[in-house]
């Protein structure tokens, strides 16, 4: 199918590596669930509920179950096991009842407009509460008609922040947003908000600067790991917090010591480089031209965000960053570890953060020189 999709073509290694890793995890899962089926092979017959516990505890399909067991002449109480099988998701849907998630997309629908996302350019936003939903135990759903709060998305996680009543002095603290598209829906808890309200909202800058400073430092971390280990690197999953980073991408094998101190240098070097973090929207067509990084398996509208560290990286992105990455501080590696067949995590700090971590190295190295010295007199 690489003609119509060239991306296949693309990402053959990828693809095939994420396929084989299926296959190693499925042979996995029949191996335990044909342990515990042959413990039913002196049976007559197969009940809906032991049929249940094979396929919701070990992952063991029941069409394998009704084959097998029919090679050996034993029914398979279907009828009861889907039975046990819709009792089951109907305990998953919470007792049937909308989860916060669900009702947030109701909302969004029947508020009549969307929240213009507005945490590019601000933090702190006079707007109006659009929309008010009280969920009942002291949390309500919110649509402003702008938002500066950033819903988890594209590995960077949801700002922390407040919403105060302009009038009344109410302030609600946030719990969650919810992404819909290009809308979004706020969960907050506390009291005194409805619906017209001129309110202002409110992401502290001691949360969102360190945030974007380490999402900035990811796109760094990718490109330095593409140059020091090859091209075949992609990302493979990313978490985007104030307090530190996490990347994962694909690797066979983990860094050397070598590569660990070349990658962890190189985005040092770029930081200290000081280049213009510089962001633009284009049509798809032209990001790829521009040979933008694209995540694998990402839906990509007709125009995408592309964010561009001059020389060094260029990769579709929707999070917030910083202006140049001399605003990143230094660059520190915690941890480099394998989260599977093919694919490693690092985990990374920035700014604050790593000036901490360096001085704590420091003091360690201080006190075991003084100890070495302690020793020799």
């Amino acid at each position: 199918m690489g003609d119509a999709y060239p991306e296949l073509r693309e990402h053959a290694e990828e693809i095939e590596r994420v396929v084989r890793l299926e296959e190693e995890r499925f042979r996995e899962t029949l191996a335990r669930g044909m342990k515990e089926f042959d413990e039913l092979a002196d049976k007559e017959s197969i009940s809906g509920e032991e049929a249940f516990v094979l396929a919701a505890t070990y992952g063991f399909p029941i069409e394998l179950t009704v084959e097998l067991a029919e090679e050996r002449g034993q029914p398979v109480d279907v009828d009861r096991f889907r039975e046990l099988m819709e009792e089951h998701r109907e305990v998953s849907r919470a007792g049937g009842e909308k989860s916060d998630l669900q009702r947030a997309a109701d909302f969004a629908q029947s508020a009549g407009f969307r929240s213009e996302f507005v945490g590019y350019e601000k933090t702190d936003v006079l707007t109006e509460l659009g929309a008010a939903d009280e969920l009942g135990n002291g949390t309500f759903l919110a649509k402003l008609r702008e938002s500066p709060f950033y819903p988890d998305g594209g590995g960077q996680v949801t700002d922390a922040g407040e919403l105060i009543n302009e009038v009344s002095g109410a302030v609600a603290t946030l719990r969650a947003a919810y992404r819909f598209s290009d809308d979004q829906v706020l969960l907050f808890e506390g009291s005194g908000f409805a619906t017209g309200d001129r309110v202002r909202a409110v992401v502290p800058w001691s949360v969102r600067f360190p945030t974007m400073a380490n999402h900035t430092a990811t796109h760094l971390l990718h490109a330095a790991l593409r140059e020091v280990l090859g091209d075949h690197v992609k990302q493979a999953g990313s978490a985007v917090r104030p307090d530190k980073l996490r990347f994962d991408f694909s690797h066979t094998q983990a860094l050397s010591a070598d590569e660990r101190e070349r990658v962890e240098r190189i985005v040092n070097e770029k930081v200290f480089e000081a280049i213009p973090v510089r962001t633009f929207v284009t049509p798809i067509a032209e990001a790829r031209k521009l040979g933008a990084m694209m995540l694998f398996g990402e839906k990509y509208g007709d125009e995408v965000r592309v964010v561009e560290i001059d020389g060094f990286s260029r990769e579709l992105c929707g999070g917030t960053h910083v202006r140049s990455t001399a605003e990143i501080g230094p660059f520190a590696i915690l941890n480099e570890a394998s989260v599977g067949s093919g694919a490693r995590r690092i985990e990374a700090v920035t700014s604050g953060e790593a000036w901490a971590v360096l001085h704590g190295r420091s003091r360690e190295l201080d006190d075991v020189r003084c100890r070495a010295r302690a020793g020799t007199t």
